[in-house]
């Protein structure tokens, strides 16, 4: 299952610290909460998405509900929270695990929806 998380932050001038803190602090924390098996991030090149992504791969959804997820900092990002914007989430099923993107490598999102069915989300890797 992944659990992909992506929102904007409008204070440019700490912007530097903020991608310190998610990198160095959040992302470990979240790692630690036991059915996150994943974790990467991302930060958007061109189009009109979120400024920034973050992908994990989940055991199953319930993780989301569990202390463990609440007490490090799931859906919270602390002091900087005033700073976030276009925040959302969504969880998919399909995927056991995110396959990892390397630094020389370019994650492309595509969203197709139809008349009867929601949006969803597709990813490829680009070399």
């Amino acid at each position: 299952m992944l659990y992909m998380v992506e929102c904007d932050y409008t204070y440019p001038q700490s912007e530097k610290a903020w991608n310190s803190f998610y990198s160095e602090q959040k992302l470990p924390a979240l790692i630690a909460v036991p059915g996150f098996l994943t974790s990467q991030r991302f930060i958007r090149l061109s189009g009109p998405a979120a400024q920034y992504l973050a992908i994990h791969s989940l055991t199953g959804a319930d993780v989301l509900h569990s202390d463990s997820y609440r007490l490090n900092g799931g859906g919270n990002f602390g002091a900087w929270q005033d700073h976030i914007a276009r925040w959302s989430r969504h969880v998919f099923e399909g995927a056991a695990t995110m396959p990892d993107v390397r630094s020389d490598e370019a994650l492309r999102l595509k969203r197709t929806s139809s008349l009867r069915r929601p949006l969803h989300r597709h990813w490829l890797s680009d070399a």
